[in-house]
């Protein structure tokens, strides 16, 4: 059997590259299905991968192959600043799946500049713009007229999946690239935004709740809003730095408004109708959750800052919601399957996968390169095409 063509790779780079994504030798060993020898030989130099092995080593570290040939590592962009909580295992905490995902999103930033240099086509500017010394509740409805997203038109939607199309749908024709991380644990990260220009980039997590994913992205706008990156948990509970504080709670202050404006929850019946203002039940709750597409904790929120409910009342409804969704979790078996072409989509969000299946239609780019592009396998070339025209 003729030998296999060794890459010429500067074994610098491949350590580099390994590094900054957080995998250990023996994580990347484990990904290729080779020895752990094999990669120390590789980043000493005293052998070379294949070619088809390189291949595999740039899909697994997010790397174009090229860059495994340059003669000296490259600069990095900086991570996101870290907005989550300083307590163990949080902040300054990154897992290799997050490592993974932060430059997954700085990757598919540069592919959209880049096809869309090929087009001879035009980013669109994400022109909204905000300060810390703005209301928020004022923000919010700027933010909203921006993106051409009413309370009304979500009080249609059939479900919070639709609802949540609207909004990422609306976030990407203004100008922002929206993606979805996979594989990252909600408790390490709930969404991240890289404040660059053009196409800043909002990042959600998968694992997380229509409605949560919904209030993610809303955040990550405000943080693009206040051209300032970040990662973030939203809770404004943990323990952090009085001006990083400061910033979280005003991007919260501006998703919750955004998706529950002030005028249209204090008209509601079921608003109108409580004269306490103090108890709410479980169904009040979950029928205004359901007209504003957000969820409970989202809703009692509110409801605390326009002195609808008091402290003590939100203080153990909240704590209540919080144990539900903890057992929730623990006992939630695999849901419900997800196409594959919507799979691809979600992950790589609405504009850019039309962006690359049109690079392809028009010869701009070929079938592998698409494959790459959208990590999606060629065989479903035609379901994608009908989900975006869905």
């Amino acid at each position: 059997m003729p030998k296999t063509a060794e890459a010429l790779i500067n074994p610098e780079v491949l350590s580099w590259a390994r590094e900054t994504v957080g995998f250990s030798v023996e994580d990347l060993a484990e990904k290729l299905k080779v020895d752990v020898s094999k990669v120390m030989a590789w980043e000493a130099g005293d052998e070379r991968p294949s070619i088809s092995k390189l291949k595999m080593i740039a899909d697994k570290l997010k790397r174009p192959m090229a860059v495994f040939y340059l003669p000296a590592p490259p600069l990095d962009t900086r991570p996101p600043k870290d907005f989550r909580g300083v307590i163990q295992g949080h902040a300054g905490f990154f897992s290799p799946r997050l490592h993974v995902e932060l430059r997954l999103a700085e990757v598919r930033r540069d592919d959209a500049l880049a096809l869309l240099n090929e087009l001879e086509e035009e980013p669109v500017e994400f022109t909204f713009k905000s300060s810390l010394d703005d209301d928020p509740e004022e923000v919010a409805g700027r933010l909203t007229r921006f993106l051409e997203v009413d309370s009304f038109m979500l009080s249609r939607c059939r479900d919070e999946y639709e609802a949540r199309k609207i909004w990422k749908t609306a976030a990407e024709e203004k100008g922002a690239l929206v993606f979805q991380a996979t594989g990252v644990d909600v408790s390490e990260m709930r969404g991240f935004s890289f404040s660059l220009f053009p196409l800043p980039v909002a990042v959600v997590n998968s694992k997380d709740s229509p409605k949560g994913q919904m209030f993610s992205l809303l955040h990550e706008l405000t943080h693009i809003a206040l051209r300032q990156d970040g990662i973030c948990d939203f809770n404004e509970d943990l323990p952090r730095d009085a001006d990083l504080q400061q910033l979280e709670v005003f991007c919260n202050h501006v998703a919750g408004a955004a998706l529950v404006p002030r005028q249209q929850l204090l008209q509601h019946e079921i608003v109108k109708n409580n004269r306490s203002f103090e108890a709410w039940t479980n169904q009040e709750l979950s029928t205004l959750s359901n007209y504003f597409k957000c969820s409970r904790e989202v809703i009692l929120r509110r409801l605390l800052i326009h002195n609808l409910t008091t402290e003590e009342f939100y203080s153990q409804k909240r704590e209540a919601f919080i144990q539900e969704y903890k057992e929730l979790e623990s006992s939630k078996k695999d849901g419900f399957a997800v196409k594959y072409s919507k799979k691809v989509i979600n992950r790589n969000g609405y504009f850019f996968s039309r962006l690359v299946l049109n690079s392809y239609n028009q010869e701009v780019i070929t079938g592998p390169e698409l494959s790459r592009l959208l990590n999606m396998k060629l065989k479903h070339l035609s379901d994608m095409t009908q989900a975006l025209q869905a």
